[in-house]
């Protein structure tokens, strides 16, 4: 199929050749309103072993040149590696500001975004109904950790002390038409699989689908915490029982804490909080 989009030429999807080209996951990630947009001011640099390397905020995401490398982010919380699903053995390019994209095979290929604001978005895109339904995303943790997926459809990555390291925000996917695609996740501790159920639907093609993995400290440095504390009140605030109970003054505040910013780290941030 044919589709025009604005500021990428024209690109055809073939219905039968398995491979993606980074031009044409380029393309279908253009045709969805607000993705590239994400990372516009974002400006890798790369390194012998990385295609694209990104500082901001004390963390640092690295896109590896090896696809089975995958990627890593690395920050002062918790560093971990995910690995990205079906990559081939083709090394990735940059194809856009922040967006560096894998050649697919068997009607899939993969793109990492790093985000403005600090996230890691990992797009999958589909080309065809020969593409898989099922998508894994294995995770390494340095020192230990899991993944968890959480009762709203949301999943962490928490360290062994049970701290979340990481969020990643409940799945979407849609169509080259912007038709919802039904997704969600499924977990086994190790490795995050997004399931998108494109099989049934009369969906049109490429569909595009996004895990989101959000860093805690950055969320609360959004509130207005300074970042030096930011770090302390991750650990601190982990759960929903410390958060609450500061909240309501059952619990005592860190010394020169405005109680205020509890409130403000609740509001923006209780995705990353366990029960």
């Amino acid at each position: 199929m044919m589709i025009a989009l604005s500021g990428v030429a024209s690109v055809a999807f073939a219905e039968t050749d398995a491979s993606v080209s980074t031009t044409e996951t380029l393309a279908a990630l253009s045709a969805v309103p607000g993705v590239l947009s994400a990372s516009k001011d974002i400006t890798p640099i790369s390194s012998v072993e990385a295609v694209a390397v990104v500082r901001q905020s004390g963390t640092t995401v690295t896109v590896y040149r090896d696809p089975s490398a995958g990627v890593r982010v690395s920050q002062q919380g918790g560093s971990y590696a995910v690995h990205v699903p079906r990559a081939g053995h083709e090394q990735p390019a940059l194809v856009a500001p922040g967006v560096a994209a894998y050649p697919g095979t068997a009607s899939s290929s993969t793109a990492v975004q790093t985000l403005k604001d600090g996230g890691v978005r990992l797009l999958t895109v589909m080309t065809s109904s020969a593409a898989a339904e099922t998508y894994g995303y294995p995770v390494s943790v340095d020192g230990g950790g899991s993944v968890i997926v959480n009762s709203d459809g949301s999943a962490a990555i928490v360290s062994d002390a049970g701290n979340v390291i990481t969020q990643i925000q409940a799945p979407w996917a849609v169509d080259s038409r912007g038709a919802k695609v039904p997704t969600y996740y499924e977990t086994d501790g190790k490795t995050l699989t997004q399931h998108i159920a494109h099989h049934s639907g009369g969906y049109e093609y490429p569909i595009v689908a996004d895990p989101v993995f959000w860093d805690y400290v950055l969320c609360i440095t959004g509130t207005g915490v300074p970042v030096g504390l930011a770090w302390y009140l991750a650990a601190e605030l982990g759960s929903m029982t410390a958060i609450k109970a500061i909240i309501s003054g059952t619990k005592g505040m860190p010394p020169g804490f405005p109680r205020i910013y509890a409130t403000k780290i609740y509001n923006a941030c209780w995705r990353f909080l366990r029960s």
